[in-house]
């Protein structure tokens, strides 16, 4: 049996980097609205910096630190669309 050593942390992906590949996606097949509104999503994002992680109930909450509860809802559902 061999030990596997831990992932190098530098080398997983934070969720602003798979924010970036969603939009990286989606950019070509989506209305110039809903990309605005992508945008004002990597707004927040950025507002959130280091806050900003995989645990959607500490995300969510630092959203709402920031924005309404309409936005917060929206984003994690973008979230969501994005590291699936």
């Amino acid at each position: 049996m061999e030990v596997v050593p831990p992932v190098d942390q530098q080398a997983k992906a934070n969720l602003r980097q798979v924010w970036d590949k969603f939009l990286e996606d989606k950019q070509r097949h989506v209305k110039a609205k809903t990309w605005d509104e992508y945008l004002n999503f990597t707004a927040l994002l950025d507002k959130l910096g280091d806050r900003l992680n995989f645990d959607a109930l500490q995300t969510k909450e630092a959203l709402l630190k920031i924005t309404t509860i309409d936005q917060t809802r929206r984003m994690l559902q973008y979230l969501s669309a994005a590291c699936n």
